[in-house]
């Protein structure tokens, strides 16, 4: 295995490709969508992705013993759950009704053991929410064919540094990870090398797919644990992470309420407005 000289992820290697049937996934999970659509020269790429329960090590505890000696893990800890992604699809030269029913179809639509997949949120270029002439939007088209199944493209987070960078620290620490269902994705951000025009950035190759589905992978990762803005459920979920059962069910209650007054009806400026209301559409 050789490393690429000038490449952004030079550690990456293809044991670090984790066999989707050892994720364990399962339908009420937190799932999530990203989507870069691309016409003319680009391609369109879009990613299925799923967060997982908290991980912890198990720790040995001797009785009569100074628990602290023993007290090491046996490997990295993810309170959070790790991230990983479990489907791709990249086409060349489709419209975005198009493009939106082959994700729906791939992503959405497909029942896991009679079920549809728990997705809480979906994140799209913020390039695609700009009118194109007749007072609509890319995303627009889009959203037209996935609001029938309950799911909503908010704009992604465009920080590239950012997204890079972020991207960078979770792979090297396995917090998220690369299935062996997504092949494409793997070269794409293997094969990314640094922009010396731009410290930080990743160098833009046009007409390049992988370069779609290595910007598709960082909206998705970034954007999801970046916005302030979480859906409904992911938020409760936060609160009572790590908590036994009777103070999960307390605090999920404290944050339900806490969430709920957010939604409630403000003062601004004199007139009665509504709170920010947010459900995983955009």
């Amino acid at each position: 295995w050789c490393s690429l000289e000038g490449a952004y992820f030079p550690f990456l290697h293809r044991g670090m490709i984790r066999p989707l049937g050892e994720a364990q996934v399962e339908w009420w999970h937190n799932h999530f969508l990203s989507i870069d659509y691309g016409y003319g020269k680009s391609s369109s790429s879009a990613g299925l992705y799923v967060r997982g329960p908290a991980e912890s090590s198990s720790r040995v505890q001797v009785p009569g013993i100074d628990s602290r000696r023993f007290d090491q893990p046996e490997g990295p800890e993810f309170p959070e759950g790790r991230i990983r992604k479990i489907g791709e699809l990249v086409v060349p030269h489709v419209p975005a009704y198009e493009l939106a029913q082959m994700v729906v179809e791939a992503f959405i639509k497909p029942g896991v053991d009679g079920h549809r997949r728990r997705i809480v949120a979906a994140y799209l270029d913020p390039a695609n929410f700009k009118e194109i002439g007749d007072g609509h939007t890319i995303a627009d088209q889009i959203n037209e064919v996935l609001e029938p199944w309950e799911v909503v493209c908010q704009r992604a987070s465009n920080d590239r540094q950012g997204g890079w960078q972020l991207l960078y620290r979770m792979l090297r620490t396995g917090e998220f990870e690369m299935t062996d269902v997504c092949p494409k994705s793997f070269e794409a951000i293997r094969t990314r090398m640094h922009d010396e025009t731009r410290p930080g950035d990743i160098r833009k190759v046009a007409g390049d797919p992988l370069d779609d589905v290595a910007d598709e992978t960082r909206y998705a990762v970034y954007s999801f644990i970046q916005q302030s803005d979480k859906p409904r459920e992911v938020r409760l979920e936060d609160a009572v992470r790590g908590l036994d059962l009777g103070s999960a069910a307390i605090r999920w209650q404290q944050k339900s309420d806490e969430l709920d007054g957010e939604d409630g009806p403000i003062r601004m400026g004199g007139r009665l407005g509504m709170g920010r209301r947010f459900s995983g559409r955009g």
